[in-house]
């Protein structure tokens, strides 16, 4: 088949697009730059270059397309120019799948993200939790729950097969984008540079392997139901568990202190001064120390259930992205 794909370039974008042709299927990945790793070049993947803030051009190329695969967003804690996340996850996303409907394309499946779905507090959420509109913590998560309601009307027009992923906390080998969040804390922990877990560590997390969630999207284009949603994630483990695993699979000692949030919020709001003044992007300004202060757990028996999605378990996560980082040259371990 003939897929059009965003985000060809991103964490999980380029591992579906390296399985999409690896699977036989002719890949059009949009691009930027107008360029991709040479893996995916080798694949036969061809790069369309261009930018979901202005998608117009994007027409021609999506024509006698079979699938899109919209994975693409604008993931960043903070940006100077706020508007971009509305341009990108929002504008940019309700234009491509418009353009993508005029071109007859017959199956639209959208990355949209956890955090759309909201927090989880005390809970297993499924897909039909609702976010709680009164808050967002930020503009990732205010566009990113703005353009589900939009393509959701979208899809309910009937004018497309459109389908909705929702993944959780992706993590495993790939490229170090910001999406790739869990490997960058993985990182500091293996740096002894991660100086503490926030609040009590009680709060869990579903955190997804890559690998899953790439295939989970490829079940969705094969199996889905018209209009179907589907949460696509993995073990809700809290940052307690986490820490455990990553001390008895790497052998690094976790940080002792656990910091209180007012403390690491006064510290984001230093950060937050620091990028306003000078544009340096904050690790953590104070709406992501918001975000921990909650619980984002998921169920995805829905998708092992109708489409057959399969979860690797946190432990077996961890040790494959370990080997990897190993091997990348990324973590070196001692002796």
């Amino acid at each position: 088949m003939k897929v059009f794909l965003t985000g060809g370039t991103g964490f999980l974008g380029g591992r579906l697009a390296l399985a999409l042709a690896q699977a036989g299927n002719a890949v059009l990945a949009l691009t930027r730059s107008g360029k991709l790793p040479g893996e995916l070049l080798q694949l036969g993947v061809k790069p369309v270059t261009g930018d979901l803030m202005d998608v117009k051009s994007l027409g021609k190329e999506l024509n006698g397309c079979d699938i899109l695969f919209h994975t693409a967003a604008f993931v960043k804690t903070w940006n100077r120019d706020q508007t971009v996340f509305d341009k990108v996850n929002v504008t940019g996303t309700l234009e491509l799948l418009k353009l993508a409907q005029a071109a007859g394309i017959g199956r639209i499946v959208y990355t949209s993200s956890f955090m759309a779905l909201g927090p989880t507090d005390g809970n297993i959420a499924d897909e039909t939790i609702t976010h709680p509109v009164r808050h967002t913590h930020n503009a990732y998560e205010r566009t990113k729950l703005e353009a589900l309601g939009r393509v959701r009307r979208l899809r309910d027009e009937g004018k497309s097969n459109i389908l909705i992923t929702f993944p959780g906390v992706v993590y495993g080998p790939g490229a170090l984008t910001d999406g790739n969040l869990v490997v960058g804390i993985m990182r500091k922990y293996l740096a002894r540079k991660l100086p503490g877990l926030l609040g009590d560590g009680n709060n869990r997390w579903c955190y997804s392997f890559v690998g899953d969630v790439v295939k989970g999207h490829m079940l969705v284009a094969e199996k889905a139901a018209p209009g179907s949603e589907y949460i696509l994630g993995g073990e809700n483990a809290s940052q307690n568990d986490f820490v455990k695993l990553m001390h008895e699979l790497s052998g690094v000692k976790p940080p002792r202190l656990h910091l209180p949030y007012w403390a690491a919020k006064m510290a984001g709001g230093w950060e937050l001064l620091l990028a306003n003044l000078f544009g340096r992007q904050p690790e953590n300004p104070p709406n992501v120390i918001e975000i921990y202060k909650h619980e984002w757990a998921y169920s995805s028996q829905k998708a092992v259930h109708e489409l057959g999605y399969t979860m690797t378990p946190l432990r077996d996560g961890i040790i494959q992205t370990l080997d990897w980082m190993k091997r990348e040259g990324i973590w070196k371990p001692a002796g």
